[in-house]
């Protein structure tokens, strides 16, 4: 009996994949699963607050092997936390499918220079992808939302200077303030709503925009209420400081301007010769798309050239983090 090689490869690489849109799915069934408990939870509430204490919390996660649950560790790899999924700006079923078609395009630029085997690393290209993009929409939003704080603590300054509580100016936050902090704000009111403590709330407001300020804020909420002291004054140092970060990244992002635009020229210019050359001798350029060594030398560039651009966009975030 002769075995087809490339039969297998190609099997494998079914395999491969749809074992990652099963994992697609479960992060889907996840979601809505944990959406139905919270609203659960919220209609209960004395019940929410007690599963939403810290204690409980790390007694759950101690249960399951390693911390995490296996479902939990197959949506890490794609970048996913099921914890804060239904927080995403956008939809993780959305996110799947672009990095799908991504990797599906990158894989067939390395299929052109390495056969079918290139297919055997779609479900690792698609991962990575996905782990970009999801990185790249919640830095986003994290940054809309730090850029928002400082005039959120503004906010609640001039609130509690003319004697408003601080619940109450957490309120007037999340009727005034622009999203996403409102909606963030308004959560942190509907919780307390249902019984549970202010700095707990921050804390997991913190926690679920990945902005360590707000902890600040839950720690000096959490002071003022057990010792006393000037509020307002801590708050507008906060907002200060704050202030100076956002300052300090933007001078840094007009730096990093020459950086970002030179790398968009250097990614662009094959193309534009590629093409370029292509309209002036169709004939020397179409070896490349018909000719076997052609095609691998075009893949090969290809990969390099992505390579080249996830190397840049490293080194350029890592230099304004």
């Amino acid at each position: 009996m002769v075995i087809n090689t490339q039969h297998i490869i190609g099997l494998l690489a079914f395999i491969a994949l749809g074992c990652s849109a099963a994992a697609g799915i479960l992060i889907t069934y996840a979601e809505a699963n944990r959406k139905r408990v919270d609203e659960r939870m919220a209609a209960i509430g004395s019940l929410a607050v007690m599963m939403r204490s810290p204690a409980i919390m790390r007694r759950i996660s101690r249960a399951a092997p390693g911390g995490q649950t296996p479902l939990q560790r197959v949506a890490g790899l794609f970048g996913f936390d099921l914890a804060r999924s239904k927080y995403y700006a956008v939809h993780p079923i959305i996110i799947l499918v672009v990095s799908l078609i991504g990797a599906r395009a990158l894989a067939w630029a390395l299929e052109l220079a390495f056969g079918d085997y290139a297919l055997l690393v779609l479900p690792v290209i698609w991962a990575a992808l996905s782990n970009m993009v999801v990185a790249v929409i919640e830095g986003k939003r994290k940054r809309v939302i730090m850029g928002q704080l400082p005039d959120a603590l503004a906010m609640i300054v001039r609130s509690v200077r003319v004697g408003v509580p601080v619940s109450e100016a957490i309120r007037i936050v999340a009727r005034e303030a622009p999203m996403p902090t409102a909606a963030e704000f308004a959560r942190v009111e509907a919780e307390a709503t249902i019984g549970m403590p202010l700095d707990q709330s921050l804390r997991a407001m913190a926690v679920r925009t990945g902005v360590p300020e707000y902890k600040f804020f839950a720690t000096t909420i959490n002071l003022q209420a057990q010792t006393g002291g000037g509020l307002s004054e801590t708050l507008d140092g906060l907002a200060d400081v704050v202030r100076k970060r956002l300052a300090l990244r933007a001078k840094g992002e007009a730096m990093a301007a020459q950086a970002k635009t030179s790398a968009i020229v250097l990614g662009l210019m094959p193309f534009i010769s590629g093409g370029g050359m292509y309209f002036l001798n169709p004939d020397y350029i179409g070896l490349l798309f018909t000719d076997a060594l052609g095609k691998q030398m075009l893949g090969v560039g290809i990969a390099m050239l992505c390579t080249g651009g996830l190397v840049m966009y490293t080194m350029i975030n890592k230099s304004l983090s």
